[in-house]
């Protein structure tokens, strides 16, 4: 791994396992510390999770997250089949089995999925399951017009253009320039064309577009990541606790800025790569409190087969299928959310008249 320097402490580590054995650490109190010392997860976190998930679901969830995590590829159904790109990945040595979430996705046991030529002729792309399941949840259809608000690095926007057949139009937005660029590239890599890569400030969006409305919004929101930790385990101690205290607030006003955006009928889905609630569920309870014209969408289960106690959003747990943690929320706007608007906006022009009658009376 080109750190020779460390071959020592390594070895020295593996000859004192070697002699002594693995600690007792269910003597170790309280439930907290136990399970951050035995899964080498930070301790605040741990606790974070058994107030959310209580202590037998997160002792597997860290468990989950020391694990290797495997590699999942999303097959381009526009181009080919399932069945076919493993026949084909097959004959060049790449081993898979069929994923479990989505229907479009194989899981690689052997080889190098980059390498073959699936890969570089655009019928598959790297993508975890759990994060196939947002393009699921918005359903996007072939001439629908679409904004993902927070693009980068692609993937569920290219997922997003292949459902919809390379018809229609896909506005990918992401904050910054070199990003872009990569959204562009994985653009051509498929040969999408509906896909046009956009480098703005989402919390501007609504501004940007404000003649403009969306069949269909994703805010996918920047997070705390924490969903993702078996293929990025520098993240458990390289964030801060009181930075993620400050993301919820920049998440709701990206969400606010997009909802307005959307049009009547139409589907706004919320996901994030987390599994904190601030992140979440919190987010989006603020959101609803102050849009009344949007519900969740109780048809959501039935599109990303996932059964959840919560009609119109889940969270997904690594120990849970063997995917990233994530978490989906799916709004739509009501069908007389125009008219509601317009009643609200003639119930206050009377209220207001009515108060100026009685006070110039």
């Amino acid at each position: 791994m080109g750190r020779v320097g460390l071959k020592g402490l390594i070895n020295g580590v593996l000859r004192s396992l070697s002699r002594q054995g693995l600690p007792d650490f269910s003597s170790i109190t309280p439930s907290s510390k136990r399970i951050a010392i035995e899964t080498s997860h930070p301790e605040w976190l741990v606790k974070r999770w058994i107030n959310a998930y209580g202590e037998e679901e997160t002792m597997r969830l860290c468990a989950t997250n020391s694990e290797r995590g495997k590699t999942a590829v999303r097959v381009n159904l526009r181009v080919s089949t399932v069945d076919a790109v493993q026949i084909e990945l097959s004959e060049e040595g790449i081993e898979t089995v069929k994923g479990e979430l989505a229907t479009e996705s194989l899981i690689v046991t052997q080889g190098v999925v980059t390498k073959s030529a699936a890969f570089k002729e655009g019928r598959l792309s790297i993508q975890d399951e759990s994060s196939m399941l947002v393009a699921r949840a918005l359903n996007p259809k072939p001439s629908m017009k679409m904004l993902d608000a927070c693009a980068a690095p692609g993937g569920k926007t290219m997922h997003a253009a292949e459902l919809m057949n390379d018809e229609g139009e896909i506005i990918a937005n992401d904050v910054h320039a070199h990003k872009k660029r990569l959204i562009e590239k994985e653009a051509n890599r498929l040969q999408l064309s509906i896909v046009h890569a956009t480098t703005e400030d989402a919390v501007n969006l609504a501004a940007t577009y404000q003649d403009v409305r969306f069949d269909r919004i994703l805010v996918d929101a920047p997070c705390s990541g924490l969903g993702v930790l078996r293929s990025k385990p520098d993240i458990k101690w390289n964030t801060d606790e009181k930075e993620i205290q400050k993301l919820p607030a920049l998440q709701l006003d990206i969400l606010n800025a997009a909802s307005k955006l959307l049009k009547d009928d139409g589907v706004l889905v919320y996901s994030t790569c987390t599994i904190l609630p601030e992140e979440n569920e919190h987010v989006v309870q603020e959101f609803l409190k102050n849009n009344e014209d949007f519900t969740h969408d109780e048809s959501l289960q039935e599109r990303i087969k996932i059964q959840s106690e919560n009609q119109g959003y889940t969270t997904i747990l690594p120990h849970q299928y063997g995917s990233d943690g994530f978490f989906y929320l799916c709004n739509e706007e009501g069908k007389c959310s125009s008219w509601k608007r317009e009643l609200k906006s003639e119930i206050l022009r009377k209220q207001q008249q009515m108060e100026n009658d009685q006070f110039f009376h």
